[in-house]
């Protein structure tokens, strides 16, 4: 038996080693999906019925890309830590209209009727995962929005979703937003034609010399193609 004890280390090897040839060898299709940047395909309307857990999951999965430019009509998915969540996002979402970004990262909000609050895009850390994102921070003194940051990644083109934090006395985290690129911007789109009234064209009609009879150079009477002569006039 002694002989044959080494050969029995063989068989759970040979079953492992089995084993991880079959996982390596199964369809794509039966194991967990391939990791990678997730996109959102539905509108974004749905998101409102997702919970705050399932919009960490969608933010931890998404990216960011160029710098965002255009108008983006934005509204509020949910509130958290702060009382009376569901009426503060109502009230928010009457009078908030989104954010208006030039290339160069320079934002101003939109608000009904008027656009205040501006600053300046960047790109950092988030505090959620330490992964890059976009960050809008307001000057300190900032009425009211100071201390406020929101950070925003791309789920789908042009779609940013954005989570928003209070900075001081210590962070803490309030809730979610979205924001889509309108394309037009709130502007006549480009290259639009406008109507052009064309000039009057203007005829010129050179009245031909009438055929009389005369007396050419030559003293011929009779006419000369191309050329009149008059009669002179009679002396009295």
């Amino acid at each position: 038996m002694r002989n044959n004890s080494p050969r029995l280390w063989y068989i759970p090897w040979a079953l492992l080693v089995a084993g991880l040839l079959a996982c390596t060898s199964a369809p794509a299709g039966e194991g967990p999906p391939a990791s990678g940047r997730r996109v959102w395909t539905v509108h974004p309307s749905e998101l409102h019925h997702l919970t705050a857990c399932e919009l960490d999951d969608l933010f931890r999965g998404s990216t960011i890309h160029e710098m965002p430019h255009g108008f983006f009509p934005g509204e509020i998915l949910c509130f958290a830590n702060l009382p009376a969540p569901e009426l503060l996002k109502q009230v928010a979402n009457r009078h908030w209209m989104g954010k208006r970004i030039e290339p160069d990262g320079y934002f101003i909000n939109q608000w009904k009727g008027h656009e205040a609050l501006h600053s300046c895009l960047k790109v950092g850390p988030s505090f959620l995962d330490g992964q890059p994102c976009f960050i809008c921070e307001y000057p300190r003194m900032t009425p009211l929005f100071g201390p406020v940051r929101d950070e925003y990644r791309e789920i789908a083109p042009g779609v940013l979703l954005g989570r928003q934090y209070r900075r001081v006395p210590k962070v803490t985290f309030l809730g979610y937003n979205v924001m889509r690129l309108d394309d037009c911007g709130g502007h006549e789109p480009a290259g639009v034609p406008h109507e052009v009234i064309p000039a009057p064209q203007i005829r010129t009609v050179v009245p031909k010399a009438s055929a009389q009879p005369g007396v050419d150079r030559d003293g011929v009477a009779g006419h000369t193609p191309g050329r009149t002569v008059l009669p002179k006039a009679s002396a009295r």
